[in-house]
């Protein structure tokens, strides 16, 4: 019980000191990472430990948590989880809380096949998409070049709610130390494509025609040319709040005199988010003999790739978008833009689980990829409480004040390439910016009438 406690407590103490530091409110906080304020306030009290790390690792980003930081978030909630899970057995321990925002993860993506994360943050390009030909994706410019910083690497969480006591501990260990050495990497964070930027948007209202990306994913968009880069930490305890204006409200368009930036956004994405953690659907040309069980969420991307795996009748898209500069930048609008349709591909489909909910529903834009012209449209959330509400576009983003999109597409009767377009406007520019996955279209293929597969310990694979 007391080893419960102050498990529970040392994370709880972590998330406010990151909570104070950032200046936002526990009601600002709340919005934009779709969970009501009370379940924030059990968070940072530490009444509740959340069931998983993907609104944690949000929560922390949001305030401005540095690579060290977050490696050291991440410990505390394995150590305040894994004392959680003993407790509840024997009916002590903080509650669990199930994630409110619940993207299924995370930070996050068909991913490109380039490894071991299930995020593709990156930097947002600058710049009108042009229209995509019918046969193929956008091609990137040769003039694009890459930039030089990038985000943490995302710790995850560490294992399976089935797995035995022992196994908990072993990857309790493993991830800690993992967590760590991406840390220590070359700041590509080891497990993303290469990081990228596009071209500066026009000096005219209504921006010239911009540029597509060119392949990449992680990284923080430099100010200007020349401008050094920012955001990293140097120690593991949160730094005393600096001197950070305080975030302007998403309704209220705020004048600014201040030159823009030559590249004012910077996004992630995340697209191997799964329903409530544990519900998504895979197509793969394989046998059930060849392909392996389940992973956890936060591995999913590692497992797709290897796998060469399709996202199967939805992919969840979450995109993280901040602004850079004292000058405020406004999104304005959210468009999809489909660059080719197949027939659906005539694999096999591999349900992630079999059988899962929960109380919550996120707040999200549904788009239906089979339309004409698909249009993503706000669709409240809710939990066992509150209704939790879309955000609606134009909303005004800054350093400290971000902008989370969630993204839940959907087909039934294509093998649909596709990518995100968000207008925005700062200064008195306009232009486009693609949010993609790291160079490439995100990638859904409908199920129907395909053979499904669900996975079971005792005995593997079995045809629902």
């Amino acid at each position: 019980m007391g080893g419960t406690a102050a498990g529970s407590e040392h994370f709880a103490r972590y998330l406010r000191d990151l909570k104070d530091r950032s200046g936002l409110s526990y009601g600002q906080l709340a919005t934009r990472l779709h969970v009501s304020t009370s379940t924030l306030h059990r968070y940072c009290n530490g009444d509740a430990v959340p069931a998983d790390y993907a609104v944690v690792e949000r929560l922390a980003r949001l305030c401005g948590a540095g690579p060290e930081e977050l490696v050291e978030l991440h410990r505390r909630w394995v150590l305040a989880d894994a004392v959680r899970r003993v407790g509840n057995r024997g009916g002590g321990g903080a509650v669990a809380e199930r994630d409110e925002s619940r993207n299924g993860s995370g930070d996050g993506a068909a991913d490109p096949p380039d490894g071991s994360d299930d995020d593709a943050t990156g930097n947002a390009p600058v710049g009108k998409a042009p229209a995509p030909g019918p046969d193929s994706a956008p091609q990137a410019p040769a003039e694009l070049d890459p930039i030089g910083t990038v985000p943490a690497p995302r710790p995850r969480r560490s294992w399976r709610r089935r797995l035995s006591r022992p196994a908990v501990a072993g990857s309790v260990a493993a991830l800690v130390l993992t967590g760590a050495a991406l840390a220590m990497t070359d700041g590509t964070g080891g497990e993303g494509p290469p990081a990228h930027a596009a071209s500066s948007p026009s000096a005219r209202p209504g921006g010239a025609g911009g540029t597509s990306p060119s392949p990449g994913g992680t990284g923080t968009v430099p100010a200007s040319p020349g401008a050094s880069p920012s955001g990293h930490a140097s120690s593991t305890k949160p730094s005393a709040k600096g001197t950070d204006t305080a975030p302007r409200s998403p309704g209220s368009i705020t004048a600014s005199h201040a030159p823009v930036p030559a590249r004012p956004l910077v996004w992630s994405v995340r697209s191997h988010v799964w329903e409530n953690g544990c519900g998504h659907d895979y197509l793969i040309d394989r046998p059930p003999a060849d392909v392996p069980p389940p992973p956890v969420s936060q591995d999913a991307r590692a497992w797709a790739t290897a796998l060469g795996a399709v996202h199967g009748g939805t992919t969840i898209v979450e995109a993280t978008i901040r602004g850079r500069g004292s000058t405020p930048v406004v999104v304005q609008a959210l468009h999809i833009r489909v660059v080719e349709r197949r027939d659906p591909l005539r694999w096999s489909s591999y349900s992630m689980d079999n059988g899962c909910g929960g109380a919550l529903t996120p707040a999200e834009y549904a788009v239906d990829l089979d339309a004409a012209r698909p249009q993503p449209r706000p669709r409240d959330g809710s939990d066992s409480e509150h209704v939790l509400p879309a955000v609606r576009l134009p909303y005004q983003v800054s350093a400290q004040d971000p902008l989370v999109l969630r993204v839940h597409a959907r087909t039934v009767r294509c093998d649909c390439d596709w990518f995100l377009e968000l207008e925005w406007s700062a200064g008195g520019l306009t232009d486009t910016v693609r949010i993609d996955d790291g160079g490439r279209p995100f990638r859904t293929s409908g199920v129907k009438g395909r053979p499904e597969y669900g996975y079971w310990s005792s005995g593997g694979w079995t045809r629902n």
